[in-house]
């Protein structure tokens, strides 16, 4: 791993749980950020803004998942990208979710909206799906392009291949 990779990982492995914890003390935040009469207190106080901050602890808490999954000695660049692939269809998965009013995938957000008893906002689901139409991986065709490796015996070869590579 280069320095600049492990460099991302500690940073990544250092801001989860920060996130998380935050949002655990958002309480003790709050009253210290009136106490200091810090503009930031109005965000601790915003319903809205609070759910959205819930969305964000489950999102990046999957997100950590997903970069755990992918680290280690023995993954491919195909297992890679069948863990990127994965999440990418779940993001799916859990825009129609949302839509239909379902938040169970969202553990935190599920449990900020039973403790308010406030259903979440037309505004709140909005600003997730947007989320989630921004992509978190660029659209590559190196999954295609290595569809070959997989299956061998099964992978029509591209036009634009020539006979050597082709064969």
């Amino acid at each position: 791993m280069t320095g600049c990779e492990s460099g991302f990982v500690a940073h990544v492995r250092k801001v989860v749980p920060n996130v998380k914890r935050v949002w655990e003390l958002r309480e003790q935040v709050m009253a210290y950020l009136k106490n200091e009469n810090a503009n930031l207190v109005k965000h601790f106080e915003d319903k809205r803004w609070l759910a959205r901050f819930a969305y964000l602890v489950d999102i990046f808490n999957k997100l950590n998942i997903l970069n755990t999954s992918l680290q280690g000695k023995e993954n491919s660049i195909l297992d890679l990208e069948d863990g990127i692939q994965g999440f990418q269809a779940r993001l799916g998965l859990w825009h129609s979710q949302l839509v239909a009013g379902e938040l169970a995938m969202f553990p935190v957000l599920t449990a900020y909206q039973v403790s308010t008893g406030l259903p979440l906002s037309d505004s709140v689901k909005q600003n997730i799906v947007e989320h989630f139409r921004k992509r978190y991986f660029p659209d590559s065709q190196r999954a295609q392009n290595l569809q070959w490796v997989k299956f061998p015996f099964q992978a029509v070869p591209s036009h634009d291949l020539g006979l050597r590579q082709a064969e």
